[in-house]
């Protein structure tokens, strides 16, 4: 028993330093463990939006749930007309900014577009999708039922405008400037954030648009385009 002890004094803070060096997803979860798209050539769609959101003020407002959390899961849903597909991802909510969406909560959020089998997407301005891996924060609608009518969730406000992602090295992206040429940027929201500037830009009050964001009404019109986006 003493010959043990004497082993494990000697060796036990080896093992720890090799286990954060060498295994950080088992012993520790980092951002740097986090995934961040750098998809090139991705397969734009162009769309129309109902509403303009032009400042994080107005994205503010619009939106009725904004939730910080981990992208679990996906699954493509291919719609019967075969005009588009959607992806359908899993969320669990680490934390709630703006709503009634419950800490813990596993919720399903609709996007249009498609991931392909070479690591691109088909998305609105070739702007990434959501994918497993990562940390987000999402501005979204009250929810209810999907494309699919077997299943219910949350679109995106402003589609990728209204969510942002966690670089590994903590600063905070808005999609949108993951995107194409084309891509649609917030005014306020140009360049990565700090997580203190990002939260900073939260207004003490909601101003929410009597503008219908229920169920996927956030896009009106979607066509898919082949033009491909390089970076």
């Amino acid at each position: 028993m003493e010959f043990m002890k004497k082993i494990l004094r000697r060796y036990g803070v080896l093992f720890l330093t090799l286990c954060f060096l060498t295994v950080p997803t088992a012993c520790n979860q980092t951002t740097s463990d986090l995934y961040f798209p750098t998809n090139i050539n991705n397969q734009e769609m162009s769309a129309s939006m109902s509403y303009e959101v032009k400042d994080f003020e107005q994205l503010y407002g619009y939106a009725v749930n904004i939730i910080v959390g981990n992208v679990t899961d996906y699954e493509t849903y291919y719609h019967p007309n075969g005009l588009h597909t959607n992806v359908f991802s899993q969320v669990e909510v680490e934390e709630t900014l703006k709503g009634s969406i419950e800490v813990g909560e596993q919720i399903t959020i609709s996007e249009t577009g498609q991931h392909l089998d070479n690591g691109t997407d088909i998305s609105i301005d070739g702007v990434p999708l959501l994918y497993p891996g990562m940390k987000v924060i999402l501005f979204l609608n009250e929810g209810g039922q999907l494309i699919d009518p077997q299943k219910t969730g949350y679109g995106i406000i402003g589609t990728y405008l209204g969510k942002f992602i966690y670089h590994p090295d903590g600063t905070i992206y808005n999609f949108s400037l993951l995107g194409g040429d084309n891509a649609l940027t917030l005014a306020d929201a140009q360049e990565p954030l700090t997580e203190e500037e990002f939260r900073a830009l939260l207004p003490q009050e909601s101003n929410p648009s009597e503008t219908d964001t229920t169920g996927d009404t956030t896009i009106e019109t979607t066509t898919a385009d082949t033009t491909s986006r390089s970076e």
